[in-house]
């Protein structure tokens, strides 16, 4: 018989919260909701626009294709591709399965998502509910060690100031429901590690089954976490495993019935040949002003700073290692990502998962500010945190969710047409986009296409 490592960090305590707090939660969430909800800046015809389509195929013929779409399901578009003569939404359809019972309601309530003005406001109520949901499961997941007001001040950092919010309030974005089952499964985690609660095995096993069944990129963060489980609660290893493993099985069930795939191309692509030089993809994707995820959410560099200052007094803290190498290893791979600046979108799109993985780090390094010594340096720390956390809410909220024009930005000029220059002009960095900046690039940029054209 195989026993379960237990190792417990000490002054455990449980995470139970007043009745005032509970409620307090609840009204926060209605805000972050109703914030999300009431934003301009709209994606929905981006890459979600096919997946509330293909759920409303499955409530009316029981499958995946659109065949019965040809006005909206368009094979040369790219959202959408052609297999033995049928036409199915190209990305994953994780999340059009799972929405299946919001579509089956809606059209009892009279909502038909065939509508393009009803599929929007869905795939913008959904997107508001799961950030929303993000942003309780992060205070919920912060006051395990902390009182309620330093909790909710993290837990608006890592929702509201970084793509959590930018990218996922836009549209119905796969990595929304990822996210979402990530947040909830780094939580039961942190429980179990921190005050130590029952890991609930099935909860976590269905949670990250539901990830990988959305997004193929939650494989990472899923192995770490199955690797915690197994060498700091094995006996409920398998448990997890067989829970998880049912969503592996309806992945792989849906796409041979569907395609005769084992997996869709979308999931074969998540390990890519490498087409770009590395070390430019990674300051494009880390310190860029078109994509950096570390300039558009700069307290995270103050996070990292931390922890390499605390690799060694922390590396036997498995909350530590792995939040960090979550991080790490997800920005190592989107490296190799062709698209790797994530098309017409604002900041680190394809980061977005990626952020989850440092909610425990802020969850410890938050604590350990609450114990040390009240000194004028920590607090200078605190103030500093404070003013990057107040920009990065500024960055994806105010100009992410609330200005169009930092959408526009990708297309005047298009980013497709030059990428590299687009993502490193620190002239008219995408964050800082508004109507007059925009018309002055546009207006330099046509100067400077005349020029070439004079020349050539």
């Amino acid at each position: 018989m195989s026993r379960s490592v237990s190792i417990q960090l000490p002054e455990q305590q449980t995470d139970a919260r007043p009745t005032w707090a509970r409620v307090a939660t609840a009204v926060l969430f209605l805000v972050v909701f109703l914030l999300v909800l009431q934003a301009p800046v709209d994606m929905t015809k981006a890459d979600p626009q096919g997946a509330l389509l293909t759920s409303h195929a499955i409530v009316h013929t029981g499958h995946l294709a659109l065949d019965d779409y040809p006005e909206l399901a368009n094979p040369k578009n790219y959202k959408f591709r052609e297999v033995q003569g049928s036409v199915f939404y190209a990305l994953s359809f994780g999340t059009s399965v799972l929405c299946v019972p919001v579509v089956a309601l809606g059209e009892l309530m009279g909502q038909d998502v065939l509508d393009r003005e009803t599929e929007r406001r869905w795939q913008r109520t959904l997107a508001a509910l799961i950030v929303a949901g993000l942003f309780t499961l992060a205070l919920t997941f912060f006051c395990i060690r902390l009182d309620f007001l330093p909790a909710l001040v993290l837990a608006a950092t890592l929702v509201l100031g970084t793509s959590l919010a930018s990218t996922l309030g836009t549209a119905l974005w796969n990595t929304g429901p990822e996210s979402l089952a990530l947040m909830g499964g780094v939580l039961r985690i942190a429980r179990h590690r921190m005050t130590g609660r029952d890991l609930s095995p099935w909860l976590l096993g269905t949670l990250l089954g539901i990830a990988y069944f959305c997004r193929p990129s939650a494989m990472w963060p899923v192995a770490l976490i199955m690797l915690y489980v197994l060498l700091f609660a094995r006996r409920d290893f398998w448990k997890m495993l067989a829970a998880a493993g049912v969503w592996v099985v309806l992945l792989v069930g849906i796409s041979l019935r569907e395609t005769g795939e084992w997996l869709p191309p979308y999931y074969q692509a998540v390990i890519q040949e490498q087409l770009w030089d590395p070390w430019i993809v990674l300051r494009g994707l880390t310190i860029s002003p078109g994509r950096g995820v570390l300039v558009f959410s700069p307290w995270i560099v103050l996070l990292l700073g931390w922890a390499l200052l605390r690799l060694r007094r922390q590396m036997r803290e498995p909350l530590f290692w792995g939040g960090l190498a979550g991080f790490v290893v997800h920005v190592l791979m989107m490296v190799r990502h062709a698209h790797w600046w994530g098309g017409s979108c604002f900041g680190a799109r394809l980061l977005t998962d990626a952020v989850v993985a440092l909610a425990p780090l802020l969850l410890l390094a938050g604590t350990e500010w609450r114990r040390a010594r009240r000194s004028p340096s920590n607090y200078a720390v605190a103030g500093v945190f404070g003013v990057l956390a107040l920009f990065s809410v500024w960055v994806h909220v105010g100009q992410g969710l609330y200005e169009p024009q930092t959408h526009r930005w990708n297309r005047s000029p298009s980013i497709e047409r030059d990428p590299l220059g687009a993502v490193f002009d620190w002239t008219y960095p995408q964050f800082l986009a508004n109507e007059e900046r925009l018309r002055v690039r546009e207006r330099e940029w046509e100067l400077r296409r005349r020029d070439r054209l004079a020349i050539g």
